[in-house]
C-alpha cells in the first residue's frame, strides 16, 4: 500500500507528496477514499520509537481515518548478497513494545539483514514472523516473484559486478507455506510497469 515516509509514498491512490513525520496526510488520502494508509520504515524523523510513530500517527487519525506505521519486515538477504533473498515481507497492527519493553521497530531491523550487512547474524523468516505474531501483528510477504538485473557491489565485501542478479524473490516462502503457514497472507500488488512481476505472483496465490 505505501512506499516510504521522507521520501514518497505510493499507493493506490496515487503517489503522495514527499513528507516528514508528523504529516497532513488524512485530507490527501480522504479525498481518495482511503481509510487505512499506513506509514512504513525510513521515517524522516529524528525519534523513529514506537511511541513517536503512534503520536505521530494519533494526530492525523479520525472517526473516519485510521493511521497506522508498520514496517518491511523481513526483508532479508543471506549475509547481504542481493542475489539470495530470503524473503520481504511487511507488517500491520503489531505493538510496538516486545512484552519484556524491548523496540519492537529496532528488534525487527536487527533481525534482517539488508544489502551489504555480511557481517550481520542472520535470522529464518519465520522467526521474524514469529516476532510479529508475539507483538500481536500480522505479517505478509510481498513481491514473491520480483527481481531485475543491475550494477552491484563495492561494499560489505562483495566486489562490484556490472551486471548482477538482483533478486526480490521469496526463496523460503515454499518452506514457510509447508511448516504453518507462518505468515498470514501474501501480497501480489505491484507498480503498474512490473506486470509480469504481478503476473507470476497472481499465478502463486492462485496456488496458495
Amino acid at each position: 500500500m505505501e512506499r516510504e515516509c521522507g521520501r514518497a509514498v505510493q499507493s493506490p491512490f496515487g503517489l503522495a507528496p514527499r513528507c516528514s513525520v508528523p504529516i497532513p496526510f488524512s485530507p490527501w488520502f480522504a479525498r481518495r477514499g482511503a481509510r487505512l494508509p499506513r506509514l512504513t520504515n525510513h521515517w524522516n524523523s529524528p525519534d523513529v520509537s514506537p511511541e513517536a510513530m503512534d503520536r505521530a500517527c494519533t494526530r492525523e487519525t479520525s472517526a473516519d481515518f485510521l493511521l497506522l506505521w508498520n514496517l518491511e519486515a523481513p526483508k532479508n538477504y543471506w549475509k547481504g548478497d542481493s542475489s539470495h533473498c530470503v524473503g520481504h515481507g511487511w507488517t500491520a497492527g503489531m505493538r510496538g513494545r516486545a512484552a519484556d519493553g524491548r523496540d519492537a521497530i529496532q528488534e525487527l531491523l536487527a533481525m534482517s539483514a539488508w544489502y551489504y550487512e555480511s557481517e550481520k547474524e542472520s535470522f529464518a523468516n519465520f522467526e521474524i514472523q514469529a516476532f510479529i505474531h508475539e507483538l500481536g501483528g500480522m505479517v505478509s510477504y510481498t513481491h514473491p516473484h520480483r527481481w531485475w538485473w543491475g550494477k552491484w557491489g563495492g561494499r560489505g565485501g562483495y566486489p562490484v559486478e556490472e551486471k548482477k542478479w538482483i533478486s526480490n524473490i521469496a526463496a523460503e516462502l515454499p518452506f514457510d507455506t509447508v511448516a504453518g503457514p507462518t505468515y498470514d497472507t501474501i501480497d501480489i500488488m505491484m507498480q503498474p510497469e512490473e506486470r509480469e512481476t504481478a503476473r507470476q505472483a497472481q499465478s502463486l496465490w492462485f496456488c496458495c
